[in-house]
């Protein structure tokens, strides 16, 4: 199976409609071997396009949750999660 940026993208929202919000380094341990850069621009990305919310509590650390829109989006892919979603923050 190839890996380009849609199937990333989608593996990403999928991460965390499973997991609930996580941090950088948090989807780093799931995902296989990302750089620094290339992950904060696939994030930025999903951010852009409001597949994904980035929230940040202390200013310091920014976690990120999967957006209304990502979860249809992952719908119509017929991405089905193995387990309940975990509900996003408002």
């Amino acid at each position: 199976m190839s890996n380009n940026k849609l199937e990333h993208y989608v593996n990403i929202a999928k991460l965390l409609l499973e997991n609930g919000p996580q941090t950088i380094s948090q989807l780093k341990l799931f995902l296989k071997n990302p750089d620094n850069a290339s992950l904060k621009r696939e994030l930025d990305f999903l951010v852009e396009n409001e597949i994904i919310i980035k929230q940040s509590k202390d200013n310091v650390t920014q976690r990120y949750s999967i957006a209304p829109s990502g979860i249809d989006i992952l719908n119509f892919f017929n991405v089905i999660p193995p387990k309940q979603p975990i509900k996003t923050a408002p």
